[in-house]
């Protein structure tokens, strides 16, 4: 073992945590009823039996390098044998486990924060706000990005499963790149502490507590940068009825959308003050949607005023328009001339339409549409 590489030492020690298991469930099933009115003496023994486990684990992770993230299965591996056996759980070898580890996930949290925030500063300002379909196959192998600023390689989330909403989340689903990346991102890191069913109650609530303030800070950028990209995007549109809403503007819209339903399960504490969080996250997507939709009405209203302007030249009584009702007279009566302004009319017409069918096709929420209409 002393020649051996760390993770051939890991390897060594997460196979041993196994077979030390397997030894202790067979003392259990054996003598479990002959030892029952003295389960203090079963106890010692066992805790024994780990003190000598714990000088090979403890040589083990020692030798594991900086910021190396390998032994978290090791953890997990005796943390759910040990906080299932009553005589075992918070007990001497049981708390040592838990101070080993405390330091390597309070770090990787840390990490994992600037992480995402350096990842969602660098999305926005590469968006292309297109919207993004049939992720969920790819996601879950994607690793985190390294971020050059940090002198050392970020972790990597380890072994996981994909979130359970996932399927059902990207199914429907028309969001931008960064956000549905920011959105898996917290949902994998707060599925991996929950994972690791920390036995103590109040490190665990600190850990809980600590990830939905997080994900309420990471959202409530997202939405930000989304008011202010939704904002420049719509300067630049035409005030004409040539006017059609982007796709990227949809996009903008149904990330407020998903934000709305990933701060329910990212956000959320039970009970008391940390339900603050939540809260704080809900009215800033109600308040930022308000806003976008105001925004895009006076967009809208823009348009119908430079079709009223143009109309208000055959408003009777000008001047202008005694000339164009003469022409039009003089003229049918050669041949099928329209009403005066009637092209204009049947193009604000088109554009009115076009413009409600492409919102109706590419925003997700039937309750923001409506609002908008």
């Amino acid at each position: 073992m002393n020649q051996a590489t760390p993770a051939r030492k890991l390897e060594e020690v997460l196979h041993l945590a196994e077979l030390c298991i397997e030894v202790l469930q067979q003392n259990e099933e054996h003598h479990a009823e002959a030892f029952a009115w003295w389960p203090d003496l079963l106890a010692e023994h066992a805790e024994k039996f780990w003190a000598l486990f714990t000088v090979d684990m403890d040589t083990a992770l020692e030798a594991q390098p900086q910021d190396s993230w390998d032994s978290f299965p090791l953890f997990q591996l005796l943390n759910n044998f040990l906080r299932t056996d009553t005589l075992l759980c918070n007990g001497k070898f049981h708390k040592h486990l838990q101070e080993i580890f405390v330091p390597l996930v309070v770090r990787y949290v840390d990490l994992m924060e600037s992480s995402i925030a350096q990842s969602i500063h660098r999305g926005f300002e590469q968006e292309t706000w297109q919207p993004v379909k049939n992720i969920a196959n790819s996601l879950p192998n994607v690793a985190l990005p390294k971020v050059p600023s940090l002198p050392l390689n970020l972790p990597q989330i380890p072994n996981f499963s994909a979130p359970s909403w996932m399927a059902s989340l990207y199914e429907s689903t028309n969001g931008s790149a960064t956000s549905e990346d920011l959105f898996w991102k917290l949902d994998a890191l707060q599925m991996f502490v929950f994972d690791l069913h920390w036995p103590e109650q109040e490190f665990a609530h600190h850990l809980e507590q600590r990830l939905k303030l997080m994900a309420s800070d990471m959202i409530e950028a997202c939405v930000k940068r989304t008011r202010t990209a939704f904002e420049l995007k719509l300067q630049k549109a035409s005030k004409t009825t040539d006017l059609r809403i982007p796709a990227s503007v949809c996009t903008m819209f149904n990330v407020l959308v998903d934000a709305k339903k990933q701060s329910t399960k990212l956000c959320a504490l039970d009970g008391g003050q940390e339900q603050q969080y939540h809260s704080k996250i809900d009215d800033l997507i109600d308040n930022t949607v308000k806003e976008i939709i105001s925004l895009l009405v006076s967009k809208f209203v823009s348009v119908l005023e430079g079709v009223l302007s143009k109309l208000s030249r055959y408003d009777e009584g000008t001047f202008f328009s005694s000339i164009l009702s003469f022409t039009v007279k003089a003229a049918a009566k050669y041949v099928d001339v329209p009403k005066p302004g009637m092209d204009l009319a049947d193009t604000y017409i088109m554009f009115v339409r076009q413009n409600q069918d492409i919102l109706r096709e590419k925003v997700n929420e039937e309750m923001y549409i409506e609002k908008l209409f």
